[in-house]
């Protein structure tokens, strides 16, 4: 069992020309892309996430001029489903929505006055080939943490997808769990369906600008 968001249309038979030609819950309308996460269970009943945010950010890239927008029809798979350990935090944690960096963890944390928050990081390096693989995983890669470049066998890279799922749940944490298993194997999917000439405009006028999108002052994204 998932959580959907984006495209309306989303399902076993998704194709990139349908999610293209499809509505989407985005705030903005051009985003069509598809994103989905495992359910989130409590005593066995789903807890529906009140609100998801998807975050395109420059990552940790020592040259952000070189990131280049996602291509058409790109698909990948975030963190690991059948994880029984906790997962690099570079990948995903848990915490309390509002308390920044500091307040992560590997398991969900007891949030008395804010939403518990999920968040899941997707790599940011291509191959430039391929579209998809076997696993939705081998195509992609995480730039390196020292040198804060793409690996030479992904070379090219993307703009940092981050996505916060937020649950209204405070105190106990008793009988919650994910469909896909432990508290530990949170993971994204991810299926871009973006217009393609608002997406590279996006790019180019907020993250290689370092600029907010959601500003005020930001001219309309056509």
């Amino acid at each position: 069992m998932h959580e959907f968001f984006g495209n309306v249309s989303t399902d076993a038979f998704t194709t990139t020309r349908r999610l293209t030609s499809r509505g989407t819950t985005c705030a903005r309308q051009q985003d069509k892309a598809a994103y989905w996460a495992p359910t989130l269970y409590r005593d066995g009943r789903r807890v529906e996430p009140n609100l998801m945010i998807a975050y395109y950010r420059t990552g940790q890239l020592r040259d952000p001029s070189v990131i280049r927008p996602y291509p058409l029809g790109l698909r990948m798979i975030a963190g690991d489903g059948h994880a029984t350990r906790p997962q690099s935090r570079m990948v995903t944690d848990w915490g309390c929505d509002g308390d920044g960096p500091n307040g992560t963890s590997d398991t969900p944390p007891s949030c008395p006055d804010n939403p518990l928050r999920l968040r899941i990081i997707f790599p940011n390096c291509w191959d430039g080939k391929r579209l998809d693989s076997a696993d939705h995983k081998r195509h992609m890669a995480y730039s390196y943490r020292h040198t804060r470049q793409c690996p030479a066998s992904h070379p090219v890279a993307l703009p940092t997808l981050k996505l916060h799922f937020r649950y209204d749940i405070r105190g106990s944490l008793d009988g919650l769990t994910l469909a896909s298993g432990s508290r530990f194997s949170g993971h994204g999917d991810f299926w871009n369906a973006w217009r393609p000439a608002t997406l590279r405009q996006l790019v180019q006028r907020c993250l290689l600008a370092f600029r907010t999108c959601n500003s005020p002052s930001l001219p309309p994204m056509g």
